[in-house]
């Protein structure tokens, strides 16, 4: 699993930002699931998704706070 870099995730626009987000929800889900199953051999996979997710959340935190300060 490659990391996504803040810069990109940065230009994207909400909806594909939220689009992101779900795509990576589902990715850890089912990682979750076949790693509780003994069927995921990359462990550190899981690490990688969950970083992703945290990326894309801190950027959507971002832009939280940047509308609340200019408002």
């Amino acid at each position: 699993m490659k990391a996504i870099k803040m810069a990109e995730l940065r230009r994207l626009s909400p909806p594909e930002l939220a689009e992101r987000e779900l795509a990576a929800r589902g990715q850890l889900l089912k990682a979750r699931i076949q790693h509780s199953q003994r069927q995921f051999s990359k462990t550190a996979d899981l690490q990688a998704i969950r970083r992703n997710l945290a990326r894309i959340l801190t950027v959507r935190v971002e832009r939280d706070h940047s509308k609340e300060a200019k408002a």
